[in-house]
């Protein structure tokens, strides 16, 4: 006795068989994350049906297996004597950041050196690649396309010293001198690629900056200072109104 079945039961059979495979598939890469790890659908390329991938991923999301943290990002809930964690706030703005690329600008790049110990209600990501918006779980963000272009967002400390020295005299401490400290603590731990950046980056911002990074590498005998001496225009000052005991070479910086 033969057993029948129609084309199209046929191919709907076959079409459940491809999903399980995918869903069982979905679950054992599950299984090998880390609890508390961020992970998006796009962790799952190698499976070449994006579409079954999302519903699974939701399906395992009502089922409290995973949790989603915002549109297309999922974490395994850690579970503690203190009940479920999520992803660390750190590695979710790491991973918005590989996104949307940019880096982290104003107070958030100053709490991160530690000149000051405020925590922005929003996190402003400079050289993103559109300006807008976002909001994941409790984290306000947002995004502006200006800002130094081309710089691999691993460069973080070139960026932090740099918003540092653009924001100088804004700082929500208003402490100078521990801006211009931490700064210096900085740019002596710099390698000589990591000067070749700063010196190419610091052409995108206003010559003040630059002023300020030149001075404070003179100050430590850096030869990285005579090749930002360069860009700038000998005839310009630049009015900061700092102490010369903060910085007793500004004058031959032009900065007033």
């Amino acid at each position: 006795m033969f057993l029948y079945i129609k084309t199209y039961q046929f191919y709907d059979i076959l079409s459940d068989m491809e999903n399980m495979s995918i869903s069982q598939t979905i679950r054992d890469k599950i299984k090998t994350i880390d609890p508390g790890t961020l992970f998006t659908q796009k962790d799952f390329a190698e499976i070449n049906n994006p579409q079954a991938v999302i519903l699974e991923l939701s399906r395992l999301s009502k089922k409290g297996i995973v949790k989603r943290l915002s549109k297309g990002k999922y974490y395994i809930p850690k579970k503690t004597k203190y009940g479920e964690l999520g992803p660390s706030e750190w590695q979710i703005l790491d991973n918005i950041i590989k996104e949307n690329g940019g880096y982290f600008a104003g107070n958030m790049a100053l709490n991160r050196i530690g000149v000051t110990s405020q925590i922005p209600s929003e996190i402003l990501i400079r050289a993103a690649r559109s300006t807008r918006k976002l909001k994941v779980g409790s984290i306000n963000i947002r995004f502006e396309r200006q800002g130094i272009k081309d710089i691999d967002y691993t460069k973080s400390r070139i960026t932090d010293v740099i918003e540092a020295l653009r924001l100088l005299k804004k700082t929500p401490d208003g402490d100078t001198k521990l801006s211009l400290e931490r700064v210096s603590s900085l740019l002596s731990e710099f390698s000589t690629s990591d000067l070749n950046l700063l010196i190419k980056a610091l052409q995108e911002e206003r010559p003040y900056v630059r002023a300020l990074a030149g001075a404070l590498l003179e100050l430590q005998n850096n030869k990285a200072a005579s090749a930002i001496k360069t860009t700038l225009n000998p005839v310009s000052r630049y009015k900061l109104n700092l102490d010369i005991a903060l910085l007793p070479n500004k004058k031959r910086w032009s900065i007033i």
